[in-house]
C-alpha cells in the first residue's frame, strides 16, 4: 500500500484512503492534460488508480463528488454541459492575494512545489517561477452577488443599502405575489424569530428562527409543495397571504441576510479570531471563506479581521 501511495503521490487518510487534498491534486493534473472531463470519466480513472485502497467503491466517489464542489466553489474548475453529462474544465491560470503576503493558486497552473498535501495551493510569499497574472481577492470575488441578484428581479443597477436593498425590493415583489393558499396546518413556515440561533425550517417542530405564520408582514419563507419544501418569500396582511418563489436558492439566502441586517439582528458572531454566521452564507460568501479561513465548524471558520472587513463590505453592513 505505502509503495503504491509513494508512486501515484497519494497522500493517505486514517482510514487508509486517499485524502480530499490528494484527489484535488489528481483531478488537476487530469485536468490540466486533457483539458475538460465528464465526472464520469474522473471517477473511473480515479477508481483505477486507487483501487489497491478501496474495499467500497462508494466511499470514493463521494470523496471525488466532494472535492469537485470544492474545487468549483473555490474556483479551480468550472462545469460545462455536454449533452446529458457534467463535465469539468479548469479555470485560467491566476494567483490571487487574498491578504498582504498570502497567494493562492487557482486554475490550471501547475507548480514544482506542488504535493498531494495541500487541498489549497497557498504561498506565504510571491512565487517568481509561476508566471501567471496576479490578481485581488476583489478581482478574484467582484461585485457583490446580491446586486446581481437584485438586478436579476428588476431592482436597481446601482443600488445602495447593502443587501438590504434586495430584501426591501422583494419586499415589493411579495406584496404583488401569487395569493397563498393552505397557509394552516403547517404548509408554510416564515423566518419571523430573533436570535443567533437559525434552526432547520424543514424540523419536525418549528424551531430557531422559524415560526408559524400568525402576524403580519414579509419574511423570507419555506412552503410546502407537491414535490417537498419550497423557497419563497411571504407578504401577510389581515386575512389575506401572498408569496414570491425565488428563482435560486442563493438568492433566498442573500434575502435573509437582507431581512436579518434590515432588522437589526447579527448576520454573523464574532469570539475572538472566529467567526460564526447566524444564517446559511451565500455562496460568495462561502467562495471567501474557502480562500482565506481555517474552517473550524458548521458555518465557522478561524478568520483575520481584514477578511471580516471584507465580507462587511461586500455584504454592505
Amino acid at each position: 500500500m505505502e509503495a503504491w501511495a509513494n508512486a501515484i503521490g497519494a497522500d493517505l487518510d486514517d482510514d487508509g484512503l486517499p485524502s480530499l487534498s490528494t484527489i484535488a491534486f489528481h483531478i488537476r493534473q487530469a485536468l490540466a492534460a486533457a483539458g475538460f472531463l465528464p465526472r464520469a470519466v474522473i471517477r473511473r480513472g480515479l477508481l483505477e488508480s486507487y483501487a489497491p485502497f478501496l474495499e467500497q467503491d462508494q466511499v470514493i466517489v463521494d470523496k471525488i463528488d466532494e472535492v469537485l464542489r470544492r474545487m468549483i466553489l473555490l474556483g479551480d474548475c468550472a462545469t460545462l454541459v455536454t449533452g446529458t453529462r457534467d463535465a469539468y474544465v479548469a479555470t485560467p491560470a491566476r494567483l490571487v492575494e487574498v491578504e498582504t503576503g498570502r497567494f493562492v493558486l487557482l486554475g490550471r497552473a501547475q507548480s514544482d512545489r506542488e504535493n498531494g498535501k495541500d487541498f489549497l495551493r497557498k504561498f506565504s510569499h510571491l512565487p517568481a517561477d509561476l508566471g501567471v497574472p496576479k490578481m485581488t481577492l476583489l478581482d478574484e470575488i467582484g461585485v457583490s452577488d446580491w446586486r446581481l441578484a437584485l438586478l436579476q428581479i428588476g431592482g436597481r443597477d446601482d443600488p445602495t443599502g447593502g443587501a438590504m436593498a434586495l430584501f426591501a425590493h422583494v419586499v415589493g415583489m411579495a406584496a404583488r405575489g401569487e395569493r397563498l393558499t393552505d397557509i394552516a396546518g403547517g404548509n408554510v413556515r416564515v423566518l419571523a424569530g430573533r436570535g443567533t440561533f437559525f434552526g432547520n425550517p424543514q424540523a419536525a417542530k418549528v424551531e430557531g428562527r422559524w415560526q408559524e405564520p400568525d402576524q403580519a408582514g414579509t419574511f423570507c419563507a419555506v412552503r410546502k409543495t407537491a414535490i417537498g419544501w419550497k423557497r419563497c418569500v411571504v407578504n401577510f396582511g389581515g386575512k389575506e397571504g401572498r408569496v414570491w418563489d425565488t428563482p435560486e436558492l442563493d438568492l433566498w439566502r442573500w434575502a435573509v441576510v437582507g431581512q436579518t441586517a434590515s432588522q437589526g439582528d447579527r448576520v454573523f458572531e464574532l469570539r475572538e479570531d472566529v467567526i460564526q454566521f447566524c444564517l446559511p452564507p451565500p455562496l460568495q460568501i462561502l467562495r471567501i471563506m474557502e480562500l482565506t479561513a481555517d474552517g473550524v465548524g458548521p458555518w465557522r471558520w478561524k478568520v483575520s479581521p481584514s477578511i471580516i472587513k471584507f465580507v462587511e463590505g461586500l455584504i454592505g453592513l
